[in-house]
């Protein structure tokens, strides 16, 4: 008998099923974030967890090393947490589910290049963050000088140097626009306490009432929607600065720090940090999968986690690492289903409204030795939001051997199709247009899909992202820390303070 689609028992066993498959195969972000297979807010049933498909069919787990404290994730943040750690000689453990340091920024080979997806310098203001990786990379990578400008923005023709200033948007708009502009952040200037309401309700109000209205309209919204592929009003107003921080930004006070610039690739920085982690006696483990986190009332903890590279014939390696504290910096939602019954029903049920903006990279070799006049390159009203040519960025001696062709990095939005011809073709036609390079200077592309990429805070997600919160802040012996691992927009330097303080407050309170 065949039941009603509006029936409660028919929904909720598609639900359960639906998710059942998803768990089996591993498969949790593409297809969860399908509105079809989303739970309904009422549900809160007891979830399966990774664990509860995985270790039924596989051996039980070996008894591994015994550690102070577990680093879950090798990214900057996780690296740079895990160093400051064992460098106060605090016995860490580094879990890292890929093969190379770097997370989210690790290293990628195409042919002779090797090359992150996010080429840019780190600029801090901290001074210890600075001096640790002074310390670690080669001399004159870390210095105070400022450096020349990585991004710039194609706008109104023209390339203009980022944070992007007033008087760089007024050439070539209309006169009757040019002057409502004006006067809109003249306005703003002089009311400075009436220009932000007490309570603003999504990142569309936050925004009009920072840069109003005209530049918002113009410029802002258009720009923000192609990158989120959504509309501001639906995401939160904590969503506001990201990535608008990187255009418009106040300058700097005459009190501030100058400002410290690590003139080396992400990837590199990760490379020393893990070298100086197993030199300081650290260990690193790569391409571990965490399946369990276990958390003790004390300081007793234990991490089950799955060899990557098993084969598929064989039952997979699974080794259980003793601790007494854990710092998580993967993403939120992979830590609430690992931790399985240690957190409530609906703990679990709210980890389904995090979702992440996959990050889309396509890698080109091309003939031309020179596309960009400058290492990145953001754009407007295209199919891809920058370009980014990391030869000028390249740590390479002088007479190192030149590879044979020239690389560039075409970043898209997210939530485009990754294989879709028409797409792909809109991008050979910008490119053409913009006379970065023609159809025929391509040679070869590499594709690259990261689906943990940035946190999206819904307005909806507010009130989960905080139950989540309130339930993890209750175990003494667990931390979390770094954008994916809170769930916050924040930038690679940003993540790796973050550890770093949760690093020392969970080796303090272990101590104590």
């Amino acid at each position: 008998m065949r039941l009603p689609a509006s029936s409660a028992l028919w929904r909720t066993l598609g639900h359960f099923y639906a998710r059942t498959r998803l768990r089996a195969r591993g498969d949790f972000t593409q297809d969860i974030d399908n509105p079809a297979l989303a739970p309904e807010p009422r549900w809160r049933q007891p979830l399966p967890t990774l664990l509860d498909h995985s270790s039924a069919s596989s051996l039980p787990a070996q008894d591994g090393p015994s550690t102070a404290i577990v680093v879950l994730g090798g990214g900057l943040a996780g690296l740079y947490a895990a160093y400051h750690l064992a460098s106060g000689g605090v016995p860490v453990i580094v879990v890292e589910r890929e093969f190379e340091p770097g997370g989210l920024l690790r290293g990628h080979r195409f042919r002779d290049h090797r090359y992150s997806i996010a080429e840019a310098p780190l600029v801090t203001t901290d001074a210890d963050l600075a001096q640790d990786l002074a310390r670690l990379l080669p001399p004159d990578l870390v210095s105070t000088e400022p450096p020349p400008p990585p991004s710039m923005i194609r706008w109104n023709g023209t390339d203009q140097s980022l944070p992007l200033r007033l008087r760089d948007l007024l050439p070539g708009l209309p006169p009757a626009l040019r002057s409502n502009l004006i006067l809109s952040q003249l306005g703003a200037s002089f009311r400075p306490g009436r220009q932000l309401s007490p309570s603003p309700g999504d990142a569309a109000e936050v925004l009009r009432q920072r840069y109003g209205a005209p530049l918002f309209q113009m410029v802002i919204q258009p720009d923000l929607e192609h990158y989120w592929s959504m509309p501001l009003k639906e995401l939160a107003p904590a969503a506001a600065g990201f990535p608008m921080r990187e255009i418009f930004s106040s300058p700097a006070a005459k009190d501030d720090p100058p400002p410290w610039s690590i003139r080396c690739a992400p990837h590199v920085v990760a490379a020393r940090l893990a070298e100086a982690i197993c030199g300081a006696g650290g260990r690193i483990f790569f391409g571990a999968e965490v399946e369990e986190v276990s958390l003790g009332s004390a300081f007793t903890s234990h991490v089950v986690i799955r060899d990557r590279l098993t084969p598929a014939d064989e039952p997979p390696t699974r080794l259980r690492i003793s601790a007494q504290g854990v710092l998580s910096t993967v993403p939120l939602r992979s830590l609430v289903r690992s931790l399985g019954n240690c957190v409530p029903a609906q703990v679990h049920a709210s980890s389904y409204y995090l979702s992440y903006l996959p990050v889309q990279t396509h890698a080109c070799l091309v003939h031309p030795e020179r596309c960009l006049d400058h290492l990145t390159l953001h754009f407007r009203d295209r199919p891809f939001l920058r370009i980014t040519e990391p030869r000028h960025f390249s740590l390479e001696p002088q007479d190192a051997p030149k590879p044979s062709s020239n690389l560039i990095l075409i970043e898209v939005p997210g939530r485009t199709p990754q294989h879709s011809t028409d797409v792909w073709q809109s991008v050979l036609e910008a490119l053409e247009s913009e006379k970065i390079c023609e159809r025929s200077d391509i040679i070869e592309t590499q594709s690259l899909l990261s689906s943990g990429g940035h946190p999206i805070l819904r307005r909806d997600g507010a009130s989960p992202l905080e139950r989540i919160h309130e339930c993890l802040n209750r175990f003494p012996a667990l931390r979390i820390a770094g954008a994916c691992g809170r769930f916050a927009c924040a930038s690679p330097v940003e993540a790796m303070l973050s550890a770093r303080a949760a690093a020392y407050d969970l080796a303090t309170k272990r101590a104590g």
